[in-house]
């Protein structure tokens, strides 16, 4: 009986912290969800265009990144010149 005490005590013991972690991880996860749907107006009628909203780049990184391309096809360009020139030597 005294066995039995110790090896089933001992599993309790390594079930308690899962148990609990599990349950403070899925109450916390469902809290955070909660909040960044009410803080973020997702269950307002125009949810669609909020989100929307927040996935369009601010007019100075759209002008970078158009920039930034720019840049690359220029570069690229330069390569290919590069190239021919290199195989014609």
């Amino acid at each position: 009986m005294i066995t039995y005490w110790e090896f089933s005590s001992q599993r309790f013991r390594d079930l308690v912290p899962m148990i609990l972690e599990t349950k403070l991880a899925r109450d916390f996860s469902d809290q955070v969800q909660e909040e960044l749907k009410r803080q973020l107006d997702l269950f307002h009628p125009n949810a669609f265009t909020i989100c929307e909203r927040y996935l369009e780049d601010d007019p100075g990184t759209r002008a970078r990144r158009n920039n930034l391309r720019n840049c690359e096809r220029i570069l690229r360009e330069a390569v290919e010149i590069f190239e021919r020139f290199k195989n014609e030597i």
